[in-house]
């Protein structure tokens, strides 16, 4: 499906007769971070070939891009600066909501605060919580969002449940400098877990970076044995290595220059995600909690939505 509009760098003009409809609104609500906008939640930015699937609309492309055209003409919705200049012409588009967007939801009832800050790492975190989403339409499988614990810290996204899994995700693009970010995340993570509130949160790593679940997995043995866990909580932490395979077979990795663009898929659900030591890797849709995989396959966890 072709949904590339080719001149990124100047906006579209505006259109006689251009009315904002229903319709329009709910695109708006899919760009509004949170779940008090739309379920099970909404996304910081979006390429364009995700945003239809999304709604589950099945638009004519040319009808889609012509929409999304006229509604960044009117600033409804507009393209990140950080993902539009110095990038490949032939990549799609990524979108993030635009300032007309903000204040129709604000008119809404629903106050919007966007930040700017690791652009990269918030197009990684909307690409795998859409991955859930889909998930979720493909198999038929609900994701229930409860109330946000009250939690010292601020995890990628919402914790949630799904396929019998109480859930939180981290992304981790590989930058963190000698490993001490990553290690003070899973440091987090286990105090929650010990603190018996949060016994059954499985908690995932998505990697960017390959060789990265080397790194990874032993600054989780270094953190379990530096606050004197029990080692059984390993097992309540996976990591993933992301990358795709084009139609043509080439592996794909998701970068902080946004090279590439992955195609939406259930990957979140359908990949294998590795834990330490000789701990089986696991998937979320495997029967009862995930069903664990019988095997350990490989060194590395990786999704290959194609």
């Amino acid at each position: 499906m072709e949904t590339l509009i080719r001149d990124r760098y100047t906006k579209p003009l505006k259109r006689d007769g251009f009315q904002f409809r229903d319709s329009d609104l709910e695109i708006c609500k899919l760009f509004a971070p949170g779940s008090k906008y739309r379920q099970p939640w909404g996304y910081r930015y979006l390429p364009t070939s995700y945003i239809f699937r999304l709604l589950g609309r099945g638009t004519h492309p040319r009808t889609s891009r012509e929409r999304l055209e006229d509604l960044r003409a009117y600033d409804y919705i507009d393209l990140p600066e950080a993902f539009v200049f110095g990038e490949p012409l032939s990549r799609q588009f990524v979108w993030e909501l635009g300032r007309e967007g903000i204040a129709e939801l604000e008119l809404d009832g629903f106050p919007v605060r966007l930040s700017r800050d690791s652009e990269p790492h918030k197009l990684l975190e909307s690409i795998t919580f859409a991955s859930i989403e889909m998930a979720s339409s493909e198999f038929n499988e609900p994701i229930v969002v409860p109330t946000q614990p009250d939690v010292p810290f601020r995890p990628d996204g919402p914790f949630f449940r799904m396929f019998g899994y109480f859930a939180a995700v981290e992304i981790d693009m590989g930058t963190e400098q000698q490993d001490r970010k990553i290690y003070e995340k899973i440091c987090n993570f286990l105090k929650l877990i010990h603190t018996g509130q949060f016994k059954d949160l499985m908690v995932v790593f998505i990697l960017s970076r390959p060789g990265r679940y080397l790194e990874a997995s032993k600054q989780l043995k270094i953190a379990i044995d530096n606050n004197n866990y029990p080692h059984r909580y390993a097992k309540q932490f996976g990591f993933l290595k992301y990358e795709w395979k084009t139609k043509k077979g080439a592996v794909r990795h998701f970068t902080r220059h946004v090279t590439h663009i992955p195609p939406l898929t259930s990957w979140f659900a359908t990949s294998q995600y590795l834990r330490v030591g000789n701990i089986p890797p696991f998937t979320f849709r495997g029967g009862e909690r995930g069903r664990e995989a019988e095997a350990h396959q490989g060194t590395e966890s990786t999704a290959h939505p194609n």
